[in-house]
């Protein structure tokens, strides 16, 4: 028997845009429609209680046919994951005269909330249960900690930990005769291994094009559409599949007479801007609504931003950009961006400080510039076919 393949979309934006009400909303409508979903929350602010209006904890509830929620308790993750390691490190913060209540506090060190939310989706994709899992990320810097976990925790294990574990080994017998300090045994070292394996599959799981997918929510606004941009690159460098755009709280017209009517023409500027820079990625609408929202409204919601079209497909299958060293040089690098438009002979490449502004036959697109490329010189444009091809050079 086939084994089921569960769907992971993973939400992300800056803080306050509407991840959580939009990622509640779509798990709500893919169950409607008959998908078993999971909808859990990587936040440790924890708002998916309030937008569902109900009591939810650390363990998935079921609080419709289909639908399951779950909020990550780090404390609990820690318990549940980490014993072996935990009761180690309490063991040095109370040879430190350390009160135990406050000890317990310090073991939840950085990181710990990501790395159990991630556990927690690789425990629940690999169970069967659900058809699509949601996960409602946290604001987008914890997001990208989140995501650069994997890749961080591999390059630990494979460089740093063989040799630990070692050294470890040999100072053990010693360390009785020099010092008190607990120092860790195999049974610490081979559950930190046995959690990093787990981290691992996670990447491949997150890395996996045919069964995640990243979803950035924006506003209309010209400071969340720089956090959105900045975030469209780092998914796009970490290698990720970022397949819809969500640009929520849009006024409706009649909202903008009156006290809100120089809003109007700065609120088009800014949906002109999120479709230049996100080409050719789809990008849904969802306008500001006129009550806060509650599970009813949940509904309206989905139906609003994917009417009758499945929330769990995968809208956009490519990487909208690549970034490479070239092999004969240290310094240059080429950057491949997809672009919705045929090739013609006439284009245009502009460049700010921290942009690339193409343009063609009053086809647009802005493009910002990872850290690495900022500083670096455009020696060349390509375009073919529907791909913009740019070499960076020398330094500026």
């Amino acid at each position: 028997m086939k084994k089921k393949q569960t769907r992971l979309i993973i939400y992300t934006g800056k803080g306050g845009v509407g991840k959580t009400s939009i990622s509640a909303a779509t798990g709500l409508l893919a169950s409607t429609r008959g998908k078993n979903t999971l909808v859990i929350s990587a936040d440790s602010a924890n708002s998916l209680g309030d937008a569902f209006e109900e009591k939810i904890s650390n363990k998935p509830i079921e609080i419709e046919p289909n639908l399951w929620v779950q909020e990550c308790d780090v404390y609990l993750g820690i318990e549940k994951y980490w014993t072996k390691t935990q009761e180690w490190a309490r063991s040095v913060l109370m040879w430190q005269g350390i009160d135990d209540i406050i000890a317990d506090e310090l073991l939840a060190f950085p990181g710990m909330q990501e790395l159990t939310v991630l556990l927690e989706i690789l425990e629940h994709h690999k169970s069967g249960k659900y058809d699509l899992i949601v996960v409602d990320c946290a604001p987008t810097g914890d997001t990208f900690k989140l995501l650069s976990l994997p890749e961080a925790g591999n390059w630990w294990m494979e460089k740093i930990f063989p040799w630990s574990k070692r050294i470890n080994r040999i100072a053990r017998p010693i360390s009785k005769f020099l010092s008190e300090v607990p120092l860790p045994n195999d049974d610490v070292f081979d559950s930190a291994e046995d959690i990093f394996d787990k981290v691992s599959e996670v990447q491949k799981l997150i890395s996996d094009h045919n069964l995640t997918s990243l979803r950035i929510v924006t506003n209309p606004e010209k400071m969340v559409i720089d956090e959105t941009q900045r975030s469209y690159s780092l998914i796009g460098i970490f290698g990720y599949l970022c397949d819809l755009i969500i640009c929520n709280r849009i006024l409706p017209q009649k909202a903008l007479e009156g006290y809100f009517s120089e809003r109007s023409e700065q609120q088009e500027k800014n949906i002109a801007r999120i479709k230049d820079s996100f080409d050719p990625l789809p990008i849904k609408f969802s306008d500001y609504f006129k009550s806060e929202i509650g599970k009813e409204n949940l509904r309206e919601l989905g139906m609003n931003i994917f009417g009758n079209e499945d929330p769990s497909k995968i809208f956009y299958k490519d990487t909208s950009f690549k970034i490479q060293r070239l092999k004969d040089s240290k310094e240059k690098f080429k950057l491949e961006i997809n672009i919705s438009q045929t090739a013609e002979d006439d284009f245009e490449i502009n460049r700010t400080e921290e942009n690339i502004i193409f343009t063609m036959s009053g086809f647009r697109k802005i493009f910002l510039l990872p850290d690495q490329l900022k500083r670096k010189e455009i020696e060349k444009a390509v375009l073919e076919d529907k791909k913009l091809t740019i070499i960076f050079g020398e330094k500026i």
